[in-house]
């Protein structure tokens, strides 16, 4: 895990190691659930392991790395200006906090599974 940080935040790293920490410490209830719903062996990104509502307003696109980049890395893409923000407003808080967690850690979830099966650093393009 420091690698990434290190990667993406070079002399800041340690910081956002602690951020990340008091991250997933908040936010513990959540990501228990998610990962008690996902594979630990998991390569696909699979929105409809975490059906909401919110996934009728947010219009994405998510790509495994076998059909990403040219490099074989993952793609997602949320066009925003596809989208109501109004419609964001009108759900609640915690759910659409969920929803976007689940989503957030099923991706982690695949990019850290990527990287140990192609012995890479793999990433994803957004």
């Amino acid at each position: 895990m420091m690698c990434r940080f290190l990667r993406g935040h070079g002399h800041q790293a340690l910081q956002a190691l602690r951020d990340h920490l008091k991250y997933r410490r908040t936010n513990a209830e959540i990501l228990a659930r998610v990962r008690a719903k996902l594979s630990q062996d998991l390569n696909d990104f699979d929105e409809s392991l975490f059906p909401s509502r919110i996934s009728d307003i947010a219009m994405m696109l998510q790509l495994p790395a076998s059909s990403g980049t040219n490099d074989g890395m993952q793609v997602s893409l949320l066009p925003v200006g596809l989208s109501q923000m109004s419609d964001f407003a009108k759900i609640d808080d915690a759910e659409l906090a969920e929803w976007f967690i689940s989503l957030v850690e099923m991706r982690n979830l695949c990019m850290h599974n990527q990287s140990l099966r192609e012995g890479r650093m793999a990433k994803v393009v957004e």
